[in-house]
């Protein structure tokens, strides 16, 4: 944050045709930060990308602030390098192969496609406004860069999540601290730290839930004082109503398994016992349901499960916007 994200929001910030942006880059990196701040917190979720994905909204808004922007067209090739860029916030939510911090590395070049034109068009200008926006481009570059290294030192197969950590579940936003790092317009690191405070509905609740020792110690107390026990008043249940006894009981048929249907046909009657099932090993399993949406976060669409009855003729169509979307079928 401190080397690479903050001289970066600094350049932005002394382009005033940039406006917000900065402001945007600052809480995208503070949000992603956050995310790595919960990986130390919880244990890894079975489902990764659908579990982070509530945690990546406050970037996904950034992001959608930076492109929807209404900036003068000057100033088209530097949203775009940045776009480029932001693409590699989307390492938290992926797993090697390939590696974030290849995946990260390798938007160097779409960003520098756009960068290099920035430094054609602004090479024979002014010494200031030279130096601005090669200052824009270069630290646009060492930002990409450092977090590779970063990602490869400490994320090398993806974020790295606390094994004796909670459930994702059990997490709660109000347990992280605060802290955020941003930049003013004269470049000098701020950084704010907010007390961790719970919320009173939290902590009202935690005063008024017993423990288990407590109910038990009252239960005792109660058996002692009148001799009546915690079954005390309960509905007296029947010999006909106890269910768990043998006589409900029923047999549950054994079930033979085959490999094939051309087995299961050249099975003889007499080989299968009455009441018997017969499962078939390989049959076709039931698709998922259809899934065709666009990701902001790393702009992927996610095809699945599509068929020709989920889609009109039997032909998916998809409207690609931009030359960094990508499709994943």
């Amino acid at each position: 944050m401190t080397t690479a994200v903050i001289p970066f929001i600094k350049a932005c910030n002394s382009i005033p045709g940039l406006k917000n942006t900065g402001t945007h880059i600052s809480t995208i990196f503070n949000s992603i930060r956050t995310i790595i701040e919960l990986g130390t917190k919880c244990k890894k979720p079975s489902n990764v990308q659908a579990s982070i994905m509530p945690f990546l909204k406050t970037t996904q808004d950034a992001m959608a602030s930076i492109r929807q922007a209404r900036l003068d067209r000057t100033f088209d090739w530097h949203i775009k390098a940045i776009m480029e860029m932001l693409t590699c916030v989307s390492w938290v939510i992926m797993t090697a192969p390939p590696a974030p911090s290849t995946f990260i590395k390798d938007t160097i070049g779409a960003s520098d496609f756009w960068a290099n034109k920035i430094r054609k068009e602004y090479k024979d200008k002014g010494k200031d406004e030279k130096i601005v926006m090669i200052a824009f481009c270069d630290t646009l570059k060492a930002l990409i860069m450092d977090l590779s290294v970063y990602v490869k030192e400490y994320h090398l197969s993806g974020l790295m999540w606390n094994p004796r950590g909670m459930a994702l579940e059990e997490y709660e936003s109000s347990s992280l601290s605060t802290t955020t790092v941003d930049a003013t317009v004269n470049g000098t690191a701020k950084a704010s730290v907010d007390a961790t405070v719970e919320p009173a509905s939290v902590v009202t609740s935690k005063k008024s839930m017993p423990s288990t020792g407590d109910v038990m110690k009252e239960l005792a107390a109660k058996r002692t004082s009148d001799g009546t026990s915690a079954a005390t008043g309960l509905k007296k249940v029947s010999r006909d109503q106890q269910t768990w006894r043998k006589e409900f009981k029923t047999d549950t048929p054994k079930v033979s398994v085959v490999t094939n249907a051309s087995a299961r046909s050249a099975l003889k009657p007499s080989a299968i016992k009455a009441g018997q099932k017969v499962a078939v090993v390989g049959a076709k399993k039931k698709l998922g349901v259809p899934v065709c949406k666009f990701l902001p976060v790393g702009s992927k669409w996610i095809v699945e499960y599509q068929t020709k009855e989920s889609n009109p003729n039997g032909l998916c169509m998809i409207q690609v916007k931009d030359a960094k979307e990508q499709i994943y079928m």
